[in-house]
């Protein structure tokens, strides 16, 4: 699986706490790969599977130490309570310095959802590019249209998503959707912009009016384009 693909299921699935040790031993690269690039941050597990029995959850009551129902008073590693989460600051100020935009933290939009990056392009060709995930809820798109008007206006807009396409429902605005993955590439300890994919998606013709589309899309996401 791709990295990106990987690190887009993990925010859309709202994994916020993985454990290296229960990961699978071919992923174990990327992961660590991952948190040498910064994507990932390590926090403290607040509870475990028991190390002794892996048969129950029991609750972390000190730095190393646990009580499990069956097996006791369980001691404890670093390595039990080591837990890596996807971070999205990294991941939002990444993208915004492959596009060439400022430094300036991401507008959040929608809270934990959707956040704004920021604008590419000359006059005239300029797009707004919001970066959203975990989309599929109605709640969230009904909250990202009633925003549209005064927070993002009605300059064309680029919304970069882990969310699958044609979960996406944005009635009457003139938005591309390209997925994460599809937009960027890892390189280094940060991100590249596709090329060919952003030119694509900077120079497409408009939704025709009245239109709605949802697939099937162009290979570079290019005609992913909703009305």
């Amino acid at each position: 699986m791709d990295s990106l693909v990987w690190l887009a299921s993990c925010l859309e699935q709202g994994r916020t706490a993985i454990a290296p040790a229960l990961v699978p031993p071919g992923q174990r690269k990327r992961l660590e790969t991952f948190r040498q690039m910064g994507a990932l941050t390590q926090v403290r597990a607040g509870a475990v599977i028991c190390p002794l029995c892996e048969a129950h959850g029991v609750e972390v009551i000190a730095a190393d130490k646990a009580v499990c129902d069956d097996c006791g008073p369980v001691e404890l590693t670093t390595e039990h309570l080591r837990r890596l989460t996807p971070d999205g600051d990294w991941l939002r100020r990444r993208m915004a310095q492959a596009l060439g935009l400022s430094d300036e933290p991401a507008w959040a939009l929608v809270p934990e959802r959707v956040w704004r990056l920021g604008d590419i392009g000359r006059s005239g060709q300029r797009r707004r590019v919001l970066f959203g995930q975990r989309l599929g809820d109605v709640s969230t798109q009904r909250t990202l249209l009633s925003l549209w008007p005064t927070h993002i206006g009605e300059i064309p807009t680029i919304l970069v998503t882990t969310t699958a396409p044609e979960r996406v429902y944005l009635p009457s605005v003139e938005v591309q959707l390209v997925p994460l993955p599809a937009a960027f590439r890892t390189h280094g300890n940060g991100l590249v912009a596709d090329e060919a994919v952003w030119a694509g998606l900077q120079f497409a013709l408009p939704p025709l009016a009245g239109l709605s589309r949802h697939g099937p899309f162009a290979h570079d996401f290019s005609d992913v384009l909703l009305s």
